[in-house]
């Protein structure tokens, strides 16, 4: 599960076009080719085969499927949260955005601290996954950051790591966050 998380003594941030897509998958296990010596003058046929999962679909050309539902944030809200007793204000906002109409925005003029919460993606052991989303900050002390929860099948949690491409504080245009886990 990506969450999306904003602390500050106040300001606003806003989010947009957050990524989540395998990398790196294990290397499959080559299968023997068989050889033959072709006599001269006789035609040679390749083959090439390929077994399920070995080749990755693509969006478009050069990139690997986005794995986050509602990415761009045009369908909606993402489900959000507070901590501490912290009251931000999570909204759907028109504002700024990086693309699209629609970007994640919370501010609050006092203190808070709050993340947003995608849905539970399937993973596979030994795959490398990419992050990334877009951030704008303005008057952010804390930071934004991008952050996993690793679970199980059953939805007990396993691991966390937070801050995956580093945070966003002060204020700024939109700046990508970027990172590998």
């Amino acid at each position: 599960v990506m969450h999306i998380r904003v602390e500050s003594t106040g300001g606003s941030a806003w989010v947009d076009d957050v990524v989540f897509q395998v990398v790196t998958a294990p290397a499959p296990t080559p299968t023997p080719t068989p050889t033959t010596t072709p006599e001269p003058s006789s035609s040679v046929s390749v083959w090439l085969e390929a077994e399920e999962g070995d080749i990755q679909a693509s969006a478009e050309p050069g990139t690997l499927p986005n794995l986050v539902s509602n990415a761009d944030m045009e369908s909606g809200l993402w489900t959000s949260n507070a901590f501490a007793g912290t009251k931000p204000s999570p909204t759907w906002a028109t504002d700024f955005r990086h693309s699209g109409a629609h970007a994640l925005k919370m501010s609050s003029s006092t203190y808070f601290y709050g993340s947003w919460d995608g849905t539970s993606m399937p993973v596979s052991p030994g795959q490398t996954y990419e992050l990334s989303m877009w951030v704008k900050t303005q008057a952010i002390t804390k930071g934004v950051s991008l952050n996993i929860s690793w679970r199980d099948a059953s939805n007990r949690s396993l691991s966390w790591i937070s801050s995956i491409g580093g945070k966003a504080t002060g204020t700024n245009d939109w700046k990508q966050l970027l990172g590998s886990v």
